[in-house]
């Protein structure tokens, strides 16, 4: 009986259809007026399907929060975990790296340190983390 159960279920799926909303992650960063960097982010499905749209809504953040002329730092069309690392220069400047699409919490936050370490960072620390979660939606 379950046998059947499967079938008919996997035959529904195929007829209906199915379809995952689209997964995207993006951070920008741009310096405020007063000399301070600034940053937005933008993951997930759903509101942003494609990565050009995660991509113009992490610029729109970081606009909204004083950042001018922000550029994008990371980008992924891929699901999994984000994170944005803040860190210190040798001459006390404040800077910022990210590392999105990662198959682990860990992956990501290795991935940002090694780049905060390559730009000559000191005292790194995660200011942001997020995993967006795959969504997988039938048409019934």
């Amino acid at each position: 009986m379950c046998r059947y159960s499967i079938i008919v279920l996997l035959i529904a799926v195929f007829l209906f259809g199915t379809h995952n909303a689209q997964p995207a992650s993006a951070v920008a960063v741009g310096v405020s007026a007063d000399g301070k960097h600034q940053y937005g982010f933008c993951y997930g499905g759903g509101k942003n399907p494609t990565e050009e749209e995660a991509k113009r809504r992490a610029i729109g953040f970081c606009m909204t929060r004083g950042g001018m002329n922000p550029r994008i730092i990371a980008s992924t069309s891929r699901y999994g975990f984000g994170v944005i690392m803040e860190y210190q220069t040798a001459g006390k400047k404040v800077g910022y790296t990210a590392a999105v699409g990662a198959a682990t919490q860990q992956d990501a936050i290795n991935e940002a340190a090694r780049k905060a370490k390559a730009a000559g960072g000191k005292k790194a620390v995660a200011v942001r983390s997020w995993h967006d979660i795959p969504k997988t939606v039938i048409n019934l």
